[in-house]
């Protein structure tokens, strides 16, 4: 494939990647590989169904989360998350 065939998008990342200095080129290679690789070796799960015990922890995580940004703070989140059944 030659330049003339990528999408515009890899253009725009050759441009970019052609006025960097070698050993940034290296870095940029290299981590393109590792993206490569890692992309390669997980598998893809496109599920988008989220389960019961995922929203709880989500919500959990964020109501934790507020808490410890705002600590003075009272907005009714005295909280509890049911236990899964």
């Amino acid at each position: 494939m030659n330049v003339a065939e990528l999408t515009p998008e890899l253009n725009a990342l050759v441009s970019v990647v052609r006025m960097l200095p070698p050993e940034l080129v290296r870095q940029v290679a290299d981590f393109a590989e590792f993206l490569g690789k890692k992309h390669l070796a997980l598998p893809i799960d496109e599920s988008d169904e989220w389960t019961e015990e995922d929203q709880r922890e989500i919500a959990l995580a964020a109501l934790r989360r507020f808490d410890a940004e705002h600590p003075d703070e009272n907005w009714g989140t005295d909280y509890t998350i049911p236990e899964k059944k």
